[in-house]
């Protein structure tokens, strides 16, 4: 299937800025979001409870 070249041009966005090859960032600099704020903690309470929730709720269901 052939779409016509106004449609196509309206889903791929142009970039909104010229890109230099030649720059180099480090790892600190090239990063997009925070790091930390203890995220891997939340999200093993979070799953740990969601966990035992489930595992409340089954076994309330057979008893």
């Amino acid at each position: 299937m052939t779409y016509p070249e106004t449609a196509r041009a309206a889903t791929q966005p142009e970039a909104t800025h010229d890109v230099d090859p030649d720059l180099k960032l480090d790892r600190q600099e090239a990063r997009q979001g925070k790091t930390g704020l203890n995220v891997r903690y939340v999200l093993a309470i979070s799953l740990a409870a969601a966990i035992l929730a489930m595992a409340l709720i089954y076994t309330a269901g057979t008893a």
